[in-house]
């Protein structure tokens, strides 16, 4: 894991954006409203978003919360230091789930144009799919009764439960 890290705004990292044009909020934004509505206190992700994190917590500063624990872990690489485990598709969120799958939230795309969150195995085989119905899936959680809890938005943002064959059950 990384120890502690130190960024300046200004310095290490530009002006980021908060609300998309399309009237929706970014990335950053989204995770930290998320994060704050399901009582997130811990996050565990990748090395590689540690400037991710330095603007996320300008955020929960701005709006007044308190802010998660974060540990960064280094990547996946093999001996040259070549990663050697990526998904070959944009994503916005992603969590190990215990089966060692791996619970992923993607970027709208052609072949995803509302997002989506799938879990997929080592090997990339897609074993579950749900696919946004608005403008974007925000984020994602495997709740213990196997369903899967994920935010999307849209002109009606929702908070769903959806099955493990992806139909929203709440």
């Amino acid at each position: 894991m990384q120890g502690p890290q130190a960024f300046v705004a200004g310095r290490d990292f530009g002006d980021f954006l908060v609300w998309r044009k399309d009237g929706f909020p970014a990335y950053e934004l989204a995770v930290v409203a998320d994060d704050h509505a399901m009582g997130i206190t811990e996050v565990v992700r990748g090395a590689d978003l540690l400037l991710s994190t330095s603007r996320q917590l300008l955020l929960y500063r701005a709006l007044g919360w308190t802010a998660p624990s974060w540990a960064h872990a280094p990547l996946i690489v093999d001996a040259d230091g070549k990663v050697t485990w990526k998904y070959p598709a944009e994503t916005r969120d992603g969590c190990v789930l215990p089966n060692g799958n791996i619970l992923l939230t993607l970027h709208k795309s052609d072949a995803h144009p509302g997002g989506a969150v799938i879990e997929v195995t080592r090997d990339h085989k897609v074993v579950f799919e749900y696919k946004g119905t608005q403008s974007e899936v925000n984020t994602a959680q495997r709740l213990p009764d196997g369903r899967t809890l994920l935010t999307e938005a849209g002109d009606k943002p929702r908070l769903l439960e959806v099955d493990a064959t992806g139909q929203i059950q709440v």
